[in-house]
């Protein structure tokens, strides 16, 4: 088709006169809709004043009951508020990358600050292993250190003993060249001989002399004096050999008593192992998964085997006392006083619990938990009241830890 057999439409163009009819058209709709719903409230109205006639005394006392109710809630400070153990649930976390050997414990165990341990990861085994290889080790060390103290010493005994032989031979070899009775007889055996030849040659005394008496009185002599040359050779033998001996008897205690040094300086290679071994004790220590306080367990997330993140083991609460943390309105917190009691409002809980405030907080912030009021603000701003339940509702509110509640405080308390 060409444009020139196409049908041109006209443009379209603004009337004034149709665009302020429909203004006036929509204002009148707006006012007949405001005029309906006035005469319908209005109907309502004299309805529920003919009912509320009609129904006589007994409907009025009611209404002014829920009046009087309405009045005195009006009255108290309202919030939303947590029911938590005391002090609030404790994480029990460990460091991450461990493996969980064994769980010590279950939910609803009573737990000791720093006494109970939880659990048993992968690192306190190895380390464990340590310490026991360390108890070998310093064990091996002590009887090898006990062994060679013990040699040492019987050495230095034994050597101690030989260089007292030593020097008693020594005294003795010493006393054996004091050879003045061999000299003695000596002596006397020259001066025989020299009266037996001096009568020789007298002509008077020859009679009384033969010469074989000389001859065996010079053979005497020479062999007295062989004897005293044998002797002084023996004993300067003796001296000296148990000079030697002395000196080396010496030298062997001197010895022995290094060795029993050396014994005593290795008992300081057992202190190292020992020392190692109490740093590896202080890292076991350190590793060990113990409760945070005393409490209850509530909660356990791991399981033998399962390796450790950065989440939470397990939770920690004290069930003996428990609160609520409120949130109130920070344009009424400026009424909330510590000692003013307040009640706390749950379908969840058998009756009402009571409590009692005692910390206000001093920081404002968003509120944590929803309101159940559907109209209400979602952006307000609130702070955190502590709320100590009554001892005598606790057993209530035990088996409900993270219950949200309805609170109301009391400022005229």
């Amino acid at each position: 088709m060409s444009l020139a057999n196409q049908t041109l439409k006209p443009p379209i163009r603004w009337n004034p006169d149709r665009i302020s009819a429909n203004r006036w058209y929509f204002a009148a709709s707006v006012i007949a809709v405001s005029i309906a719903v006035w005469l319908g409230n209005l109907t309502i109205q004299t309805n529920s004043k003919s009912v509320s006639t009609a129904a006589g005394p007994a409907t009025l006392s009611s209404a002014q009951a829920n009046l009087s109710q309405a009045t005195s809630t009006a009255h108290k400070i309202v919030g939303q508020g947590r029911i938590q153990p005391w002090g609030g649930i404790v994480n029990v976390v460990a460091a991450p990358g461990q493996r969980i050997e064994k769980i010590l414990v279950k939910p609803l165990d009573l737990v000791r600050a720093g006494e109970t341990e939880l659990a048993i990861t992968s690192t306190q085994m190895v380390l464990q292993r340590q310490v026991d290889l360390a108890d070998a080790q310093i064990a091996d060390a002590q009887l090898e250190w006990q062994q060679k103290k013990l040699a040492a010493e019987l050495n230095f005994s034994s050597a101690l003993a030989a260089q007292k032989t030593a020097q008693m031979n020594l005294k003795q070899a010493r006393s054996q060249t004091d050879l003045t009775l061999e000299e003695q007889g000596i002596a006397n055996a020259e001066t025989k001989l020299k009266r037996l030849r001096a009568w020789a040659a007298d002509p008077k005394m020859q009679k009384l002399v033969t010469s074989q008496q000389i001859d065996d009185q010079d053979l005497e002599l020479r062999q007295a004096k062989l004897k005293l040359d044998l002797a002084r050779r023996a004993a300067t033998d003796a001296v000296e050999a148990a000079t030697l001996a002395e000196k080396n008897s010496a030298l062997q205690v001197n010895a022995a008593q290094k060795n029993l040094e050396m014994a005593e300086q290795a008992l300081a290679g057992t202190k190292t192992l020992q020392a190692s071994k109490a740093l590896v004790e202080e890292q076991l220590r350190g590793s060990r998964i113990l409760a945070p306080q005393d409490g209850t367990v509530l909660r356990c997330f791991v399981k033998p085997g399962e390796a450790i993140a950065t989440t939470p083991l397990m939770l920690v609460g004290n069930l003996e006392r428990m609160e609520c943390i409120a949130e109130i309105s920070d344009r009424l917190i400026g009424q909330v006083k510590v000692g003013q009691l307040a009640t706390l409002h749950s379908p969840a809980l058998a009756r009402a619990v009571q409590g009692k405030v005692v910390e206000v907080g001093w920081m404002v912030g968003p509120s944590a938990l929803p309101d159940p009021n559907p109209l209400a603000m979602v952006d307000r701003r609130t702070v955190e009241v502590r709320i100590e339940i009554a001892q005598s509702d606790v057993g209530l509110v035990t088996s409900l830890i993270n219950l949200q509640v309805s609170v109301e405080i009391d400022p005229q308390v």
